[in-house]
């Protein structure tokens, strides 16, 4: 069984501060697929069979944290680890860089097309229903953002960091993910973010922001095949 919440931050998200988005039962619980493309089971060799029937034909979907054991109705994509960091009080977060402004579903559009250039695959039409979202604009475009991703209780992730290439190097990522860290610590939440563990380049930014790294969560993508 998870230790804290943050060892199963997709269950903990979907029994708490997410609960609204959540389908699924006791045993497994999923995010709609147009909010994120994510699921979880409560501990590890739970099982996923009952999402199989909310799967659209060519979805795949994400378990972090506690894994399922899979079915022969389950076909298994991806198997990895990201690195979760964490930020403490005393983190040293970065200076204002350039003019920034929330982002709202009018700019949903260009938020998709940066997180689809940038990170494609996690940024959703509905994403932005889970957070607060900032940006960075030049001459009209979205060039930078960050935010608000899953929510539970006392702990929030940081997200959707993306920089347009020819943007980047200026500061942009790291003065927006304080942005977002200083906002949720002034409601006494404490921040979290995942990052590959060979993204060498991003896990140095947080680190100089002052985040810690915690703990590496084993990461599968699954597609749901034909019912036995």
């Amino acid at each position: 069984m998870a230790t804290t919440p943050l060892d199963n931050p997709i269950w903990a998200s979907l029994q708490t501060e997410h609960a609204r988005f959540a389908s699924g039962s006791d045993a497994a619980k999923r995010y709609p697929r147009t909010v994120a493309p994510f699921a979880a089971v409560p501990a590890s060799e739970g099982s996923a069979d009952v999402l199989a029937g909310t799967m659209a034909e060519d979805e795949s979907i994400y378990f972090l944290g506690p894994l399922p054991t899979l079915s022969e109705r389950w076909n298994l994509e991806l198997q990895a680890s990201v690195l979760q960091m964490t930020c403490p009080p005393s983190a040293s977060l970065a200076p204002l860089l350039a003019d920034y402004r929330d982002l709202t579903a009018a700019d949903n559009a260009a938020m998709l097309e940066l997180t689809t250039l940038v990170f494609p695959g996690y940024f959703r039409d509905r994403t932005i229903l889970m957070g607060r979202y900032l940006g960075i604009f030049a001459d009209g475009l979205l060039v930078a953002m960050a935010g608000e991703r899953m929510r539970l209780s006392g702990h929030c992730e940081i997200s959707a960091v993306c920089t347009r290439p020819g943007f980047t190097g200026r500061g942009y990522a790291g003065m927006l993910v304080s942005l977002v860290a200083k906002s949720l610590m002034s409601q006494d939440v404490a921040p979290f973010l995942h990052v590959s563990p060979e993204n060498h380049r991003a896990r140095a930014v947080y680190r100089s922001l002052g985040f810690v790294e915690r703990c590496e969560l084993p990461l599968i993508r699954v597609r749901a095949g034909d019912s036995p």
